[in-house]
């Protein structure tokens, strides 16, 4: 993780991540919409549907939206998130019509 930090760190910027060694967001979300088959795809869908979670039927999964909607709001800086081999990297103030356009496929898988 580290690393992928590192890549996008900028002088005189607090740097700053966090982990999960959970089941990653594909695995998750396949369990209430089987239809998604990559993790760009599951990745796209936690960041912009509201209430989509794989916890069914509790209801949950709204935390990936409330930060989008702090990344609105901030000034300058980046952003990245990634889980599998799917990438979010944003600069802020995040454009959420772009949000499509900010997640790619990369060669390291978390």
């Amino acid at each position: 993780m580290w690393s992928l930090l590192r890549e996008h760190h900028q002088p005189g910027a607090v740097l700053s991540g966090i982990a999960d060694r959970g089941r990653g967001i594909l695995t998750s979300l396949q369990a209430v919409r089987p239809s998604l088959k990559t993790h760009e795809d599951a990745l796209l869908a936690a960041l912009t549907e509201k209430g989509l979670s794989g916890r069914a039927p509790e209801e949950r999964g709204n935390g990936l939206k409330y930060v989008m909607d702090v990344l609105t709001r901030l000034e300058n800086g980046s952003f990245t998130f990634q889980s599998g081999n799917a990438q979010f990297f944003c600069s802020l103030p995040l454009d959420r019509t772009r949000v499509p356009t900010f997640i790619t496929k990369t060669t390291t898988i978390i």
